[in-house]
């Protein structure tokens, strides 16, 4: 269905309902510095530096709104958004296509707006940029947290001097809730988990089934918005596996949600990475 394979596996098992509503957190910036405006990076055309953001473990995973950066002087660089990064080797798996951005010289910070992108994380993550001869500079504090590193052209390092001022904003699932229909009291049907999760091609989809009826499987984004129906039919008894191709997905966060007799559902969230 739309492109999207499922193929279902039964065995015998008992289920418990379960169902809720998913309340998102708010937008939380990531900071290293304390504002204060002391020495400027003093980075060459053609190096890379940014900072290694390590969000909490409860914010996983979480969507990257935008980069802050407090510039010294004018210039352009290619912005670079990093995954899969280690103190030892931060240069990882390029989530955003690179894209020139104009620095200016102001009294203020430039946003970097990586909305657009829809990026979806669930480690931590390395914002950079990329000097050209114009060589903007940013302002750091100072002090250094271990956050900052540098291409020295061999490799990257850690540039503990001080803290630029480069702050990112996160989002949890998006800052929506989602609201699903009421639940029944009836112990007839619930999701139990996905697996793998995160995933990357294809991954097994686990119901308990107590009560034998027609179940629907719909697709939703964390949004709030169905994206489609997976699969529909009626389901006896039992434990079912249900197996989903993704190869039609884009990269992100989405809830599986499983409708039976009376519109009561159980939910459950996963993460598709590609």
């Amino acid at each position: 269905m739309d492109g999207i394979m499922w193929r279902i596996i039964v065995t015998l098992g008992v289920i418990f309902l379960i169902g809720s509503s998913v309340v998102m957190a708010a937008p939380l910036e990531i900071a290293y510095d304390d504002g204060n405006r002391i020495f400027t990076t003093n980075l060459q055309p053609q190096q890379r530096g940014g900072v290694l953001f390590q969000p909490a473990g409860s914010t996983y995973p979480f969507q990257v709104l935008w980069v802050r950066v407090w510039f010294s002087t004018p210039g352009t660089f290619t912005a670079h958004l990093l995954t899969e990064t280690h103190l030892s080797n931060p240069d990882g798996v390029e989530q955003v296509i690179p894209f020139s951005f104009q620095a200016t010289q102001t009294a203020t910070w430039d946003t970097i707006d990586f909305q657009d992108y829809n990026v979806m994380l669930s480690e931590d993550f390395m914002y950079a940029g990329q000097w050209t001869s114009t060589v903007p500079q940013i302002w750091g504090d100072g002090y250094g947290s271990g956050h900052f590193w540098r291409d020295n052209g061999v490799g990257w390092f850690v540039y503990s001097a001080m803290d630029p001022l480069i702050r990112a904003t996160i989002e949890t699932n998006a800052g929506v809730q989602i609201e699903l229909p009421p639940l029944s009291s009836v112990e007839d049907f619930r999701l139990i988990n996905v697996y793998p999760n995160p995933w990357n091609s294809e991954a097994k989809v686990t119901i308990q089934i107590n009560t034998p009826q027609h179940i629907r499987f719909d697709l939703w984004n964390v949004c709030g918005q169905r994206v489609t129906t997976l699969w529909e039919g009626t389901m006896p008894i039992g434990t079912h596996s249900v197996f989903i191709n993704g190869s039609d997905l884009s990269s992100g966060s989405y809830f599986i949600a499983a409708f039976g007799a009376g519109n009561r559902n159980s939910n459950i969230r996963c993460m598709l990475i590609k």
